[in-house]
């Protein structure tokens, strides 16, 4: 398919151990080269035709990356918003050093003076298996 081309699809994805993590029962709309999904979702996508299913085996890096330790730090109480005191799970905005925009973070421990933060995407680090189906071409 052309860049331009508008699909709609469905889609399930599994971790490495087959533990759903998303699936969308409803179809979902996306523009070839706009970038919408990770790109070699949308490779794939492309060369399907109306109807196809297709499974598809992301390794980390054609996902959202290796899982970095650089950006996993700790940060003290005092850098961090005291109301509502971070608790484990939640997502904070953190300003990160010689980065011009603010980044999310998630809390995945809370210490006594302070919380470890890891600014990696939920899903870095892991392998993703999606089952595709390309329900019909729009454009």
């Amino acid at each position: 398919m052309a860049a331009g081309t508008r699909l709609s699809f469905t889609y399930e994805c599994r971790d490495e151990q087959g533990v759903r993590l998303e699936s969308l029962d409803s179809p979902a709309e996306i523009t070839i080269g706009a970038g919408q999904v990770l790109p070699a979702v949308e490779k794939a996508l492309a060369k399907m035709k109306p109807g196809e299913v297709r499974s598809l085996v992301l390794k980390p890096e054609q996902a959202f990356g290796p899982h970095r330790e650089d950006l996993v730090g700790f940060f003290p109480f005092s850098d961090l918003p005291a109301d509502p005191p971070p608790v484990l799970g939640d997502i904070l905005e953190i300003q990160a050093e010689g980065e011009d925009e603010p980044m999310p973070a998630t809390v995945v421990a809370v210490e006594e003076d302070g919380c470890l933060l890891d600014g990696n995407h939920p899903l870095a680090g892991r392998e993703l298996h999606y089952t595709l189906r390309l329900l019909k071409v729009l454009e």
